[in-house]
């Protein structure tokens, strides 16, 4: 025998309801307690994350580069030269990766202006062409920290970053 009542059957009110307080830090019994260990310990690993700057004039590349290592720094991205100087003006940066071949400012020009106003921030060159000259001038003008090829694997770019910013 087939019996269709099971298909209609009233859903069941719960036996406790829930009634809904006003949230009020004066209480003691608050959900959320900013001295508990678990929010201690968030908390320090943001503070704890360096601050990286990613320059290249394809926007795509900076998509990529921001989803990559959004989840262990503080990714800051510009499109250009004259947009990461304005950027280092306003925000503490640690570290700069730079396409080399870009319009009216290459690489290597950013990173003598960079040097020069703030030669604490580390510099790491990328470029996707095997320009010898690009390679020599990124070290001896921009005094780069590492030079890396286009394109680069997210793995060994990771280490990269990893063991310039120690």
């Amino acid at each position: 025998m087939f019996r269709q009542d099971f298909l209609f059957r009233p859903t069941k009110q719960p036996r406790n309801p829930v009634t809904l307080q006003p949230f009020n830090l004066s209480t003691p019994s608050t959900p959320f307690n900013p001295f508990n260990l678990q929010t201690f310990f968030y908390l320090a690993r943001m503070e704890s994350r360096f601050n990286i700057l990613c320059v290249d004039d394809e926007e795509d590349n900076l998509l990529v580069f921001r989803s990559y290592f959004r989840k262990h720094f503080h990714v800051f991205t510009a499109q250009s030269g004259e947009e990461a100087l304005e950027l280092l003006k306003k925000q503490p940066i640690d570290l700069v990766v730079s396409d080399q071949r870009m319009p009216r400012m290459t690489g290597v020009e950013l990173f003598e202006s960079i040097r020069e106003q703030y030669p604490e921030v580390i510099r790491i060159i990328l470029t996707g062409y095997s320009d010898l000259q690009a390679v020599i001038d990124a070290i001896n003008k921009g005094k780069v920290y590492h030079y890396a090829a286009k394109p680069w694997h997210p793995e060994e770019l990771k280490i990269i970053l990893d063991n310039s910013l120690e």
